[in-house]
């Protein structure tokens, strides 16, 4: 790796705690985000990328990245997208306050960006996936030596403990495109993932997040991480009857620029495809029976405390 900071590439399906990660990074000093890579995942392909340059118009107006949208279908069936949780919008209903005043995405595509990118910082570049692994995957199949480059994949996606939030199985993004997860965990790649099993363990009281927003000095970042924050700690509040979230991306982008926010072991790890209950559900090699498991490093613990300084030191920082 080089010194100073990390060039990344992001693949996102912004989503409320999506457009959390996408400031976290943006902020972070220890990342240099060269390109923003759109995937249809809780929202439609449009709607995510009207979302990713309404972060850049906030966060990064003055020397944005490059973004490219990817692909509006996955490669398994669709069966599901998440406005019940984001709203229509993806944004929780806020982004008639956010007109996106300037920026367009590029004319190329993400996979092609992607892999271009691979090769420009061969050896460097950390992809970090915060949405279904779509893009990923596609661009494994058309340019796998290119992707052997990346020198980590950093993938909030399954629950090595099995437990979902899709369903009772399965998490969102690999519910979202079981086959392009399945790809991607047995690509050999250097992956790290982040899954529910510790961003379930790391949940940030609203009151905490709100005291630290309310001390901002740059008022329309301010407003706007009330705005799209507001919608998610309302859900987790009526649904799961807690003052407090899962920041799941976001703890995906921390492992990538912290790596001690969370512990991590080498677990062969396979992905369901099959179209049943078990659809998209990460299996982990330690509960047995799972010959076809490559080993893949997963993320078994977090430090909350740690990680939420981490996350509100950048992202409400100057």
């Amino acid at each position: 790796m080089t010194n100073g900071p990390r060039p990344a590439l992001i693949d996102t399906d912004p989503g409320l705690d999506d457009v959390l990660a996408l400031a976290f990074a943006l902020q972070s000093s220890a990342l240099e985000v060269h390109a923003i890579t759109v995937v249809a995942g809780n929202v439609p392909l449009s709607v995510c990328t009207a979302n990713a340059l309404r972060v850049l118009e906030v966060f990064a107006a003055d020397s944005p990245p490059p973004v490219y949208e990817g692909c509006a279908e996955p490669l398994s069936p669709r069966v599901c997208r998440a406005e019940h949780v984001h709203a229509a919008d993806g944004i929780g209903g806020v982004s008639g306050a956010y007109p996106i005043r300037r920026l367009r995405p590029e004319d190329g595509h993400a996979v092609a960006a992607t892999i271009e990118l691979a090769r420009r910082y061969h050896g460097n570049l950390v992809l970090i996936a915060l949405g279904p692994l779509t893009n990923v995957a596609v661009a494994l199949g058309r340019d796998p030596e290119a992707m052997q480059g990346i020198h980590e994949l950093v993938v909030m996606g399954g629950s090595i403990d099995g437990t979902g939030n899709a369903t009772p199985h399965a998490e969102f993004n690999f519910y979202s495109d079981p086959i392009a997860a399945r790809e991607v965990v047995r690509s050999g790649l250097p992956v790290t993932l982040v899954g529910l099993n510790v961003t379930e363990c790391a949940l940030l009281p609203r009151a905490r997040f709100d005291a630290r927003v309310t001390a901002m000095t740059k008022g329309l970042r301010r407003q706007f991480l009330r705005d799209v924050a507001g919608p998610y700690f309302d859900f987790c509040k009526k649904e799961q009857g807690r003052d407090a979230c899962a920041l799941h991306d976001p703890l995906a982008v921390a492992a990538a620029v912290d790596p001690g926010v969370v512990r991590t072991k080498r677990i062969p790890c396979d992905v369901v495809v099959s179209q049943g209950i078990t659809r998209g559900r990460l299996v982990a090699e330690r509960e047995g029976g799972c010959s076809s498991a490559v080993p893949v490093r997963a993320a078994t613990e977090v430090d909350g405390e740690r990680f939420h300084d981490l996350f509100l030191n950048t992202v409400c920082g100057p």
